[in-house]
């Protein structure tokens, strides 16, 4: 049995190499397969080769292992992310997804296996533009509490992609109670951006847990904005914990706001800066600029410190 299967996965994977005329009728088969493994590899050559025209069969497929024994969510959780990079906006599909919990027995005792389809419904979700999106916040805001961290990230995310002015008190109320992964917390906060709330991000930087403090500061760099820039120069000014200082240096460097980067190469001989800058190593411009102010320091020191940060 072992056999014929891999004999089957192996066709699977020449797939991709045929051409679309002989694919199609190939992938629909495999599609149509018994064998979840065959089903999840026929989906990914699906999604590699960009085959519109297989998402009924894809649509299809999806809905029939709901009710089959698709261990390890193998098919499922393939179908999904190619029906994802497809745009297939059917919404009854994706809350179905958005809803499954499929526990199986491990060594560790049991384990949830849909957590990858619930985060890739969240997000499909988010691109249904046929749902209200209250309605779609409405769901969305359920799987903020989901057991399962990636989840709960996911579903962050997907807030931030729905662009409703709605989901900001639904993120600012998940900020406000916390949850056990501090990524979490940092994909409201970015979502919260995308969403225009920049002050309340900032004032994260001030108050609460450090991690979560610190993954303010994180959504902040990765905004590129000059406000969030001058919340980071702030903190990092005003603040006297060594952590947390160091977090908002390298949110700074990271950040790739023309500010910001005139701001650090002014203070390189800093404790940490050139370390922060190291983003920038492969856009040339920008090196040369961190490396003729390191030169112009006459440091022998912190010029060894620019050589292992941007060339080693």
């Amino acid at each position: 049995m072992a056999g014929k299967i891999e004999q089957k996965l192996d066709w699977v994977r020449g797939l991709r190499e045929l051409s679309q005329e002989e694919a199609v009728p190939a992938l629909r088969k495999a599609l149509g397969d018994k064998n979840n493994l065959v089903v999840s590899k026929a989906a990914a050559v699906v999604e590699l080769r960009g085959l519109h025209g297989l998402v009924p069969d894809l649509c299809a497929a999806f809905s029939r292992w709901f009710g089959e024994g698709d261990g390890q969510c193998w098919a499922k959780n393939a179908l999904a992310k190619a029906m994802l990079a497809l745009e297939v906006s059917d919404s009854d599909l994706w809350k179905r997804g958005l809803r499954h919990v499929q526990m199986e027995g491990s060594y560790g005792g049991l384990i949830d296996v849909a957590v990858a389809l619930r985060a890739t419904s969240a997000i499909a979700l988010a691109t249904c533009t046929r749902m209200p999106p209250i309605a779609v916040l409405n769901l969305l805001a359920e799987r903020l509490m989901d057991t399962e961290a990636g989840v709960r990230l996911e579903t962050a995310r997907a807030i931030g992609m729905l662009n409703a002015p709605e989901g900001e008190p639904v993120l600012r109320l998940k900020v406000f109670g916390g949850d056990d992964d501090p990524r979490v917390i940092g994909a409201c906060f970015d979502s919260l951006i995308s969403l225009r709330a920049l002050d309340f991000v900032a004032a994260r930087l001030w108050e609460g847990d450090e991690d979560v403090r610190m993954e303010a500061a994180a959504a902040l760099g990765g905004s590129r904005d000059d406000a969030s820039f001058a919340s980071l120069k702030g903190c990092y000014e005003g603040c006297a914990e060594r952590r947390m200082r160091k977090a908002v240096l390298l949110a700074m460097g990271a950040s790739r706001n023309e500010a910001a980067l005139t701001y650090l190469i002014g203070m390189i001989e800093a404790t940490g800066v050139i370390e922060a800058l190291a983003p920038n190593r492969y856009h040339d411009e920008t090196r040369r600029r961190i490396e003729e102010a390191v030169v112009a320091t006459r440091s022998e020191a912190l010029l060894r410190v620019f050589r292992k940060e941007f060339e080693e």
